[in-house]
Parts: C-alpha cells; structure tokens; sequence
C-alpha cells in the first residue's frame, strides 16, 4: 500500500516500512512519522495533528485500509468480503492519502 503525505511531497511504500507512530512535538502538535530503519533520522514526517486523539483515528484509518487488501505471493490477491482473484487480471487500489485535518 502506498501513502500520499498531508503535505502532498512523499508517497511512503508501505512494504519498505517498519513501523509508523505517533510522535509529540509538543505545543498541542503530533506528528505522524513512518520509519524505514533503525535510526532516529530514518523516518518521513506523513502528517501532522492538533491532537493525539486525531493522530491516533489517523492511524487506525491506515491499519483499515491496510487490512482491506491482503496480498498471498504466488497465490489468488483477496478483499475482505470477496472471492479470490487473480492478480494477472486486477490489481486492487491501495493507496490512503493523509487527512489535511
């Protein structure tokens, strides 16, 4: 799945990250960050929040659509409530585009 960030300038490859967080910055403001490594550095700042309970909807929005695709290598792509279809024929839309609010 892929992410357009809030700010329209990153498109986040679900499949090469290893985590995405809530993080504060203070002020009343959360950012929503998605990390590719292990370093503090190694993230993409994908959206940012009045409040931590907006950022964390944000985040069960994702995990939601995330789930709605499940992918099987070499085997039939499936959605939820759906009957096996081959991924020569279709391939689904995965993508969520961050909130502006």
């Amino acid at each position: 799945m892929l992410i357009l960030s809030q700010n329209r300038t990153v498109l986040v490859n679900m499949d090469r990250i290893d985590s995405v967080v809530v993080h504060n910055l203070g002020d009343n403001k959360f950012r929503i960050l998605a990390y590719y490594g292990n370093e503090n550095a190694d993230c993409w700042g994908i959206g940012d929040y009045e409040t931590e309970e907006r950022a964390k909807e944000i985040l069960l929005e994702i995990m939601g659509k995330y789930a709605q695709y499940f992918h099987r290598p070499a085997s039939p792509a499936m959605l939820r409530g759906s009957l096996d279809i081959s991924e020569a024929i279709f391939t689904f839309p995965k993508v969520y585009e961050m909130p502006e609010r």
